[in-house]
């Protein structure tokens, strides 16, 4: 596997281990595996042995179920709506379907970029106060991310 050398190999296991809990963090694992199962033994032992001088603490739980996360992530990827039942802020539930855009993070604290169908707008869910998730059949058209969150400030843009 010469297309990446022994330091970007330890760089991306060491990136899939900081993205534990993130979305798509599972499908990264597995990725690694799989990269990690293509070594020859020499390097495999040489990546290992430099991965072995790193120490990462594993990242803090988010608390969103992993079934939860798993229906997002799919109907993200097949662009499906899903159904949410949804605990805001203040503690109200509601149930709402919505189309899956994206996935927004700001100050460590994941949500789901949507529009939701029941306010007909752009929002944002906590991905920690989804309580369920429900995967439908019905497709959708994409809608731009920065449409949808066109009142999220991007992050990394100046002011």
């Amino acid at each position: 596997m010469a297309v990446f050398d022994d330091a970007e190999i330890v760089a991306l296991v060491t990136g899939a281990h900081l993205a534990i809990g993130t979305p798509y963090a599972t499908a990264g694992q597995s990725a690694i595996g799989k990269l990690l199962d293509l070594l020859d033994d020499p390097r495999r032992i040489a990546v290992e042995s430099l991965r072995d001088r790193l120490r990462v603490a594993a990242p803090a739980g988010t608390g969103v179920q992993p079934r939860v996360r798993s229906v997002i992530e799919d109907s993200v990827r097949l662009q499906r709506v899903v159904r949410l039942a949804y605990v805001d802020r203040n503690g109200e539930r509601t149930r709402r379907p919505v189309e899956p855009i994206g996935f927004y993070s700001a100050g460590g604290v994941w949500s789901l970029v949507a529009w939701c169908r029941l306010r007909d707008a752009g929002r944002l869910f906590q991905l920690d106060r989804v309580e369920r998730a429900v995967a439908t059949r019905q497709q959708f058209d994409p809608r731009n991310v920065d449409d949808v969150l066109g009142w999220v400030p991007r992050p990394g843009a100046r002011p």
